[in-house]
């Protein structure tokens, strides 16, 4: 098959119950970014009795997790080129929620900044795969409402945190951060679940001759 005439035609299909489905699987990539990246802000007035005892050491700590993303971003982004869009976007998740569970278990500056980092190399991958995802899906007819979709969900994800936050702070007390990261955790894993049966990007398989 050709690939320019190949892909025009798949570019030009309707709107079906598949690609609702793929809107909000992928999707929920952009959800774990906003709930996972909202966590250090309510996490901060306990950590500043543990952890984060200077100014300098807040500073940093805040910036470990864009610095990891900024990493991500473009290596697994780029390696997703090569060997396929559904294989990276579970290691990318997958080492997500590892590193945030680590950094739950925290005992020192050195330990959540590192582990802080390495977290945000999987959220920062997410992101382009995410949208890559949405848009190579996506007839190109309705292909604005779906990446409009897909961004309004990290907000989404940020609402949702807070409002779990709530009964964590009330239950856990000064140790309510901990359990912040974990339940971060658990959401990289509803999404790996999730996306199990999405299907290779067809834009990626036509490329690489498949």
């Amino acid at each position: 098959m050709d690939y320019k005439t190949g892909y025009v035609q798949f570019d030009q299909i309707r709107i079906t119950p598949i690609f609702v489905a793929v809107t909000v699987l992928s999707s929920m990539g952009v959800f774990m970014d906003g709930f996972a990246l909202s966590i250090f802000s309510a996490a901060l007035p306990y950590l500043k009795n543990y952890i984060l005892v200077k100014s300098i050491l807040v500073s940093l700590a805040a910036s470990a997790i864009y610095i990891g993303m900024f990493v991500g971003s473009f290596v697994i982004g780029h390696l997703s080129d090569t060997i396929g869009r559904k294989r990276m976007y579970t290691y990318d998740l997958a080492i997500t929620s590892l590193f945030l569970v680590l950094t739950g278990i925290s005992r020192n500056f050195a330990e959540f900044f590192i582990f802080e980092l390495l977290a945000g190399i999987g959220i920062g991958a997410d992101y382009p795969l995410s949208s890559s995802i949405e848009a190579e899906f996506s007839p190109r007819v309705s292909r604005g409402r779906f990446l409009v979709f897909n961004i309004f969900m990290w907000t989404i994800g940020s609402i949702v945190f807070y409002l779990i936050s709530i009964p964590l702070v009330g239950y856990f007390g000064s140790s309510s951060w901990r359990w912040m990261y974990f339940v971060g955790a658990i959401i990289p894993i509803a999404v790996i679940i999730s996306r199990h049966a999405l299907p290779e990007s067809p834009y990626w398989l036509v490329k690489a001759g498949r």
